[in-house]
């Protein structure tokens, strides 16, 4: 009985081990998450701006050359 109870605590030790791995690997997988969120949100600013840039010189691109 000594022997099964000693076990069983061996056991628990592991699962709650275990546990903790896998709730510090799904805290830095949301950290991680986040932080991709916020460069994705950031390079889309980015890339609106450089369409903006794109159309506006392009626009004036059009006006030079009906000048021309």
């Amino acid at each position: 009985m000594q022997e099964t109870v000693e076990q069983l605590r061996a056991r628990c030790d592991e699962l709650s081990a275990r546990e903790q791995m896998y709730a510090a690997s799904w805290k830095t997988d949301t950290d991680v998450r986040q932080q991709m969120s916020l460069e994705v949100g950031s390079l889309q600013v980015v890339l609106e701006q450089k369409n903006d840039e794109i159309r506006r010189l392009r626009q004036q691109q059009s006006d030079l050359e009906t000048k021309v």
